[in-house]
Parts: C-alpha cells; structure tokens; sequence
C-alpha cells in the first residue's frame, strides 16, 4: 500500500522504498504510468507537486544509471513487469 496519496487512477503502484538521495528516513512510493508513452513517478508526500517524474524513453536514453530515485523506480518497474508491450519494445 501507498504510504502517499496520488490522485492519478491510471498509474501502477510498484513499492515503497526509502529515499535514495539523501533522506533515508523519508519514504518514496514509486509507480509506472502508462499514459503519456510511459512514466516513471517517485512520490515523496502527498502534496502535489512534491514528486519526481521520467518518461520511460527518455530516462532509459538519458539518466539511468545516476543513483537517482528514479532508477529504485525503474529497477521496480522492469521486475514487476506492468509496462505496455510496445513501451517494453521502445
């Protein structure tokens, strides 16, 4: 279960971890989102804007790799397999 609220219907909840990048007593609710060619989300609390967010293609071209959040929320993504085939294929 979510430790924050996120009001998206159409996103997958993957885990909660701790934060990775420097607060480790601050929890962090990852989803993939499948709308919008596939997004990666790290909520750090249930205030709106307190996230952070990666499309699928460009996080994969561009930032995977740099100890960030969101690659604990790739790692979650890629074993629970909730990708759309043609996001998996991109």
């Amino acid at each position: 279960m979510p430790v924050h609220g996120h009001d998206c219907e159409d996103c997958k909840f993957l885990g909660t971890t701790p934060d990775v990048e420097g607060n480790p007593e601050r929890q962090v609710d990852h989803y993939f989102c499948p709308l919008h060619e596939g997004g990666l989300v790290a909520r750090y609390s249930s205030d709106g804007p307190d996230y952070s967010a990666a499309d699928l293609a460009r996080f994969k071209r561009l930032m995977w790799g740099y100890g960030t959040i969101l690659d604990t929320t790739f790692k979650l993504w890629h074993k629970k397999s909730t990708q759309p085939k043609e996001v998996h294929d991109a």
